[in-house]
Formats: C-alpha cells, sequence, structure tokens
C-alpha cells in the first residue's frame, strides 16, 4: 500500500516532539520515567508501522488527522518500511536501556541521533532511512519498487498509479464534475450563457420561439411584401 508522505512527515514531528520532551526532561532534571515511557510507545508504533502500515499505528491514526485535507502525495513504502525498521530498532534498543536503568552517553546518543533522523524528516523532508534504502537498491544488495520512479522525484508512485493509490479518487472527481455542473447551471455563469445564447439568436427565431403558434413580426412583414 503507498504511504501518504504528508502524514508520515507529520508522524516524524509529533515522535520528534514527543522524544524532545521526554529526553528534556530527563536530562535536565532527571526524571526518566518520560523517556521510558517514550521508547516504549515508539517501540510499539514503529513495529505497527511496519506490520500494520502507517495509518494503523498509534501516531499514524493522530497524523492522519493532523493532514485529512492536504493533498496527499503518494510514495513507495519500501523505503519508509526500511526507514520504519531502523526506528523499530533503536527504539527498542532505547527501551531496554532506559527501563533496565542504564544512565550516560549510550541511550543520550541513541536519542540524540533518533530526534535528529525525526527532525530531518520531519522539517525537511529528508527520510535518511530511505536515502539509505536508495543506496542500497543500487548496489543491488535491495529490490526496487516496479511501481515507483526513486530516480526523478523520491519513489513517488507514477502518474498511472494514482487510481490504485487512492481508492476514492474516482469518487472525487465524480463529486468534483457535478459541483462544476451545478456551478455552471445555478451559479452567475448562468445568466452570461442565457445573454449570449440570446444574443447569437436571430430575432425571428426567438419571437417565434416566445409566441407558439403565432408567426413572427419579420415573417408578417415578409408575407406582405410577398417574399
Amino acid at each position: 500500500m503507498p504511504v501518504n508522505e504528508a502524514q508520515a512527515r507529520a508522524a516524524a514531528g509529533l515522535t520528534m516532539v514527543l522524544g524532545a520532551v521526554a529526553f528534556a526532561v530527563a536530562l535536565l532534571h532527571q526524571i526518566y520515567w518520560p523517556l521510558q515511557a517514550v521508547s516504549v510507545l515508539f517501540s510499539v508504533d514503529f513495529l505497527a508501522r511496519v506490520t500494520v502500515e502507517l495509518p494503523h499505528s498509534p501516531v499514524g491514526v493522530v497524523a492522519a488527522v493532523l493532514t485529512r485535507r492536504s493533498t496527499p502525495a503518494w510514495v513507495s513504502p519500501r523505503p519508509k518500511r526500511f526507514a520504519w525498521t531502523l526506528g523499530l530498532m533503536m527504539s527498542a534498543a532505547m527501551a531496554v536501556i532506559t527501563n533496565s536503568g542504564i544512565r550516560g552517553w549510550l541511550p543520550r546518543t541513541i536519542c540524540l541521533i533518533c530526534l535528529v533522523l525525526m527532525w530531518s524528516e520531519a522539517v525537511l523532508g529528508l527520510c535518511v532511512g530511505c536515502e539509505l534504502h536508495g543506496l542500497l537498491v543500487r548496489r543491488g544488495w535491495m529490490h526496487a519498487d516496479p511501481d515507483a520512479d526513486c530516480a526523478a522525484n523520491g519513489c513517488r508512485i507514477r502518474p498511472d498509479d494514482h487510481r490504485q493509490a487512492d481508492p476514492q479518487a474516482p469518487a472525487h472527481a465524480a463529486h468534483r464534475a457535478a459541483a462544476l455542473q451545478s456551478d455552471a447551471m445555478h451559479g452567475p455563469g448562468r445568466f452570461d450563457a442565457i445573454s449570449t445564447a440570446l444574443v447569437a439568436t436571430p430575432w425571428s427565431v426567438r419571437s417565434a420561439a416566445a409566441r407558439p403558434g403565432r408567426p413572427s413580426a419579420g415573417s408578417a412583414w415578409r408575407g406582405r411584401d410577398g417574399i
């Protein structure tokens, strides 16, 4: 299933904010339970992303609500899934380290790396794990997505696959067509169309249409002249 890039970036921003707050509380006040809880939450969330896709993960649900009005940009799921697997490994390591009572440079380093990676995707739109996946594909160590154009525009789904990426696209197109037709029939443009039609129609035809069964003024005048 293709991944919505806007939703993925929103999810990265949410995890970045939660991780930064928990890290700051642990670093400045030596209160570690928020970091322990957040690391477990991230482990569950990344596991859900890898197994049942982003829209069904806890953070992904919130990200979907935040991006419901934005235009989706569908990208290949393979690079994202690879990046989320790396996130699962680091968050699981943080969950074990922090809940085991280990303090010092090791959890700080892992946490800072995670924050930098999440910030780069949320703010810059740069998925480092996706770039690493592309490097492995170019080396021939992983398979590329045949339905995505990873060389030109960041593994975006090709235009031919947009209908498959968004199953509701035909319904949205039909709704927009109906709205345009309604505007043409009931909006201000309707009067412009009527005025144009009246100007372009000969007077004799308009008179005959206005008074059915009676000859128009033009036809009566021509009858008197014998023409």
